[in-house]
C-alpha cells in the first residue's frame, strides 16, 4: 500500500518545501539606535566680549567729547606782601664780607630842645643813653638777615646792589628796623632822644650849627640818591653823631597804632624842611619807603 502510494506520488517523502522540524532560531537582534546627530559647534564668547568692550569704549568716548568742558577756576587774587625776595641771600652774603665798625656814642643826661609847634620850642629832660654814630648800612642789615634768617617786609635788597654796602639801608618798615635793633642788642631811639642827639644842648637848627643846608655840610645825597654813611664828617652833631640831616629818614620808637615818627629828612627832602624842629613826619609802620632807614640806641652808660 505504501508502495502504491509512493508510486502514485503520495507518501514517502515529505515535501521539500517543508523541512522537518528545525531548532528555533533566535530572534534577530534589533540594530542599536543611531547616535543623535551632533549639533553645530558651540561658538566662542570672546568676540562678543571684545565687541562689548569696543562698544563701551565708543560710548565713553562720545560722552567725554559731548560733555561740556569744565569752567576754568578763577585764579585767586594775588595778595601783596612786603616780604624779602628769595634771591637776595647771595647778595646778603656778599654784603657781610665788608666789615664795618658799628660804634655808638654816649649822650649824657640833659635838657633837650623839642619843637612843639611851628616857631615854638620847649625843653624836656632826657636820661642819658647811647646812640649809633652812623645809620644802619646795607652791610649791617644783610649781616642781620643772614644770621637771623630774617625775611624783611620791605624790599631793601632792591636798593643794595654790590658796591653799596656802606650806604644806609632803606625801604624797610618800622618792624624791620625794630627787628634789626633788637638783634643788635639795642632799640630804636625815641623822637626826643633823636632830636637831643642831633641838636645838643643849645638847640641849634642843624647838627652842624646855624648855616643853611646849601651852605653847610648837609647830606643831600648824589643825583637824588643816598651817600655812604659818615661821608660828611663836618656835619656831625655836637655829640659827634653823623648824617642826622639828609640821606634817609630814620624810624623812631614813637609809635601810635599803625603810625610812627620818622626824623631827619632824606636826600629827596626840600632843604626848607630840614631844620631839625621841622624834619619830622609820621609814616605808616607797615609801609616801606625808599627814603626811610634807621639807626639804633641803647640804655646804659
Amino acid at each position: 500500500m505504501k508502495a502504491l502510494l509512493r508510486q502514485a506520488g503520495f507518501g514517502g517523502k515529505e515535501k521539500t518545501g517543508q523541512p522537518k522540524d528545525r531548532p528555533a532560531q533566535p530572534p534577530a537582534s534589533q540594530p542599536a539606535p543611531a547616535p543623535p546627530e551632533p549639533g553645530p559647534p558651540e561658538r566662542s564668547r570672546a568676540p562678543l566680549v571684545a565687541g562689548a568692550v569696543v562698544v563701551l569704549a565708543l560710548v565713553v568716548g562720545l560722552y567725554a567729547f559731548s560733555r561740556p568742558s569744565p569752567k576754568p577756576r578763577r585764579s585767586p587774587k594775588p595778595v601783596v606782601r612786603y616780604v624779602e625776595a628769595p634771591d637776595p641771600t647771595p647778595q646778603a652774603t656778599q654784603a657781610t664780607s665788608v666789615e664795618l665798625t658799628r660804634t655808638t656814642t654816649r649822650i649824657p643826661d640833659g635838657d633837650a630842645f623839642l619843637s612843639v609847634e611851628e616857631g615854638e620850642e620847649t625843653t624836656r629832660p632826657v636820661t642819658g643813653f647811647r646812640i649809633d654814630l652812623n645809620e644802619v648800612t646795607n652791610a649791617d642789615f644783610a649781616r642781620f638777615a643772614s644770621a637771623a634768617g630774617y625775611r624783611a617786609k620791605g624790599d631793601w635788597v632792591r636798593y643794595a646792589p654790590a658796591g653799596r654796602e656802606r650806604h644806609p639801608v632803606r625801604n624797610i618798615t618800622w618792624d624791620d628796623a625794630e627787628a634789626y635793633c633788637k638783634w643788635a642788642g639795642k632799640r630804636l631811639p625815641t623822637s626826643l632822644e633823636w632830636e637831643y642827639a642831633a641838636r645838643g644842648t643849645d638847640g641849634r637848627p642843624f647838627p652842624w650849627g646855624s648855616q643853611k643846608p646849601e651852605e653847610g655840610p648837609f647830606v643831600p645825597g648824589v643825583r637824588n640818591d643816598t651817600s655812604p654813611v659818615g661821608s660828611r664828617p663836618a656835619g656831625a652833631s655836637p655829640f659827634g653823631v653823623l648824617d642826622m640831616t639828609g640821606n634817609v629818614w630814620e624810624w623812631t620808637a614813637d609809635r601810635d597804632g599803625k603810625s610812627a615818627v620818622v626824623r631827619g629828612g632824606a636826600y629827596s627832602t626840600d632843604p626848607v624842611q630840614l631844620p631839625l624842629g621841622q624834619a619830622r613826619e609820621t609814616r605808616t609802620t607797615f609801609r616801606p619807603a625808599p627814603d626811610c632807614g634807621c639807626r639804633c640806641a641803647a640804655d646804659g652808660p
